[in-house]
């Protein structure tokens, strides 16, 4: 099993539910599912995207795949309280690199917030694209972390990403892995690819948005904080300097937040 990032606790699957609120309107914005009845999910942790997908689109079914029993119990509860009928999902407790499904039994696979967290990607690109039918569809969103800044500049907080960033990698993940999705699908025998940025900027015209964007962001790097904690590679004094920073761009009206995440699409 690789090691997650931001650990599996209680509280960290509810901060996953709550990150669907804020981004899947981002995400999706580009993606669309439409007329798509089959789809598969890579990595689908505690059930966050397969409910925004669930409700979006009512004729399709969703089959979710993570290597975490706690996580795919946290998503069976999760979707059964969120009133979605057993019938429209299925759950698979697997290796991402051996799945237990037939050849192109999807007509579309998507991988969200998922390769950053892999120390190789490509077996496990190859095993999904397996399942994948003919002219079906691969979505990818991931992160670029190099590219997240703020104003005004808080050293606290720039410093703790780039620590965050190392402490990732040393767990074999990747958190810069958006911005080289092209060069990992191109090793599949695809007949399309394309992909594209999707930068995320906020500043004192939409305050609201970017109230909830800095504040969604505390938690993010709350979570992987505590793992770091943990490891004994950040202190807590050093963490709540950190989350003081934040505030500080919460509470001023002229901060300024800015990511770029990516995206791809890969039709067989």
């Amino acid at each position: 099993m690789e090691p997650y990032l931001h650990g599996y606790d209680t509280e960290e699957q509810h901060r996953l539910h709550s990150q669907n609120d804020v981004l899947s309107p981002l995400i999706y914005r580009n993606i669309d599912l439409s007329n798509r009845s089959q789809i598969l999910e890579i990595g689908c942790g505690s059930g966050a995207q397969m409910l925004h997908v669930l409700k979006t689109y009512p004729d399709a079914h969703i089959t979710g795949v993570d290597h975490s029993m706690l996580q795919l119990e946290s998503c069976l509860n999760y979707l059964k309280a969120s009133k979605i009928g057993l019938e429209r999902f299925q759950l698979i407790h697997a290796d991402g690199t051996h799945l237990p499904i037939p050849d192109q039994a999807f007509d579309t696979i998507l991988f969200v917030w998922v390769l950053e967290h892999i120390s190789n990607p490509i077996p496990i690109l190859f095993e999904a694209f397996r399942t994948l039918q003919e002219k079906g569809v691969m979505y990818f969103t991931e992160v670029y972390n190099r590219s997240f800044q703020h104003c005004p500049e808080k050293p606290e907080i720039s410093n703790f990403w780039n620590r965050m960033m190392v402490f990732q990698q040393n767990l074999s993940g990747n958190g810069n892995i958006g911005i080289q999705l092209a060069n990992l699908l191109s090793s599949l025998p695809v007949s399309e690819l394309e992909t594209w940025a999707v930068p995320v900027f906020y500043d004192r015209s939409q305050p609201d948005a970017k109230n909830q964007m800095f504040n969604y962001w505390t938690e993010l790097m709350r979570s992987a904080a505590l793992q770091m904690i943990k490891n004994n590679c950040l202190s807590l004094a050093e963490w709540q300097k950190v989350a003081y920073a934040m505030d500080e761009l919460i509470n001023d009206p002229d901060s300024v937040f800015f990511y770029n995440w990516i995206q791809a699409k890969v039709i067989r």
